[in-house]
């Protein structure tokens, strides 16, 4: 069985490193894009299973845009408390947001319901 696939939008080289390692050592294939652009050109060929994008990167559009010409889920991946981001109306139940920093078991926890 092939890993489920994720996108990480993240710009911060030395963030962005330390979650791609923590993925990987669970078994997730991990692409790692540094914008909005890199990652919508990623998915058009490939398609996974779900996307981490850091909140503050523009990640409500770049939620949108993947859900709608791709429908592939994300979350939002932050620093900032959930209720805070949650609690915006421009957010739908469609998002889930996880706290940075996070473990491989809350990792593991929160995405279940997403990935295969």
């Amino acid at each position: 069985m092939e890993n489920p696939k994720l996108l990480l939008l993240e710009t911060e080289p030395v963030i962005a490193a330390h979650i791609l390692n923590l993925l990987e050592s669970i078994g997730y294939d991990t692409y790692h894009a540094s914008n909005m652009q890199e990652a919508l050109g990623w998915c058009t060929q490939n398609k996974p299973h779900l996307a981490l994008l850091n909140f503050h990167l523009d990640g409500l559009a770049v939620a949108l845009a993947l859900q709608n010409q791709f429908a592939i889920k994300s979350c939002f991946v932050t620093g900032c408390r959930q209720q805070d981001i949650l609690s915006d109306p421009r957010y739908s139940t469609n998002f889930v947001c996880l706290s940075k920093p996070f473990t491989p078991v809350q990792f593991k926890k929160m995405m279940a319901p997403f990935l295969p």
